[in-house]
């Protein structure tokens, strides 16, 4: 009876999805063609670039359920999810209450593949073992990412610092040098350094914009570094 009512449930998720799909995307299709047929055959429509799937259907309704559980979640986990999503690197864009959506949706579709093979292998324990799945694997992901952003800032720091120095000494300002490199450069160190460069720009001043760079990646590399230009500054 459980198994039946998850798999109810899964189908209702993804008959909503593929409604708000086909309503976002027929409506944008019949004005093309109406287009057309006023312009005529020989006048070529001008195209669109339309969005991916991820942004145009996916992302808007992780964003309706986040309103929901961002008033049930403990203020103490949503920090801590908060705070593995900045070392992260926000992947895709993600915000807290979207990532908790997430989260839920991963472990409704793990209830319902062990609740499914339970059924098929008349072992009740296969229910446990996909919820189980479904709590361990966004976690699992989300380090991962942490793991793989910060392993690549620490693979760039010398080059990139090497390429800072010698801008320094050939006569630029640190700000100066520091949009130069980060302008040659890419990655995630290069993108954190021209966030710091945009707030020294608003107004911040310098030494607070890199000591928040050093809690946002938390390489101990970069956090000697950031200490360093602080101190001298």
């Amino acid at each position: 009876m459980l198994a039946l009512l998850l798999t109810a449930v899964a189908l209702s998720v993804a008959l909503a999805v593929y409604l708000v799909a086909l309503a976002i995307y027929e409506p944008k299709k019949q004005v093309e063609e109406r287009l057309g047929r006023v312009l005529g055959e020989e006048t070529a429509v001008p195209e669109v670039p339309e969005e991916p799937f991820l942004q145009r259907v996916v992302m808007p309704l992780l964003s309706e359920m986040s309103r929901w559980l961002i008033r049930v979640t403990p203020v103490g986990w949503r920090n801590s999810l908060r705070r593995k999503l900045t070392l992260a690197g926000n992947p895709g864009g993600l915000e807290t209450g979207q990532f908790l959506a997430l989260y839920l949706v991963v472990i409704a579709l793990g209830a319902c593949s062990g609740s499914l093979l339970a059924k098929a292998a008349g072992q009740p324990v296969l229910t446990v073992i996909g919820i189980g799945f479904g709590l361990l694997i966004p976690d699992f992901w989300l380090k991962s990412r942490i793991q793989s952003r910060q392993g690549a800032i620490q693979k760039s720091l010398p080059s990139f610092l090497d390429l800072l120095t010698v801008s320094v000494e050939a006569g630029l300002g640190f700000d100066a040098a520091l949009a130069r490199v980060t302008a040659k450069e890419s990655g995630p160190l290069a993108e954190e350094f021209q966030r710091v460069l945009q707030e020294i720009r608003m107004g911040k001043p310098r030494r607070d914009a890199l000591r928040d760079l050093g809690n946002r990646t938390e390489v101990k590399e970069l956090s000697g570094f950031v200490s360093a230009v602080v101190q001298a500054d």
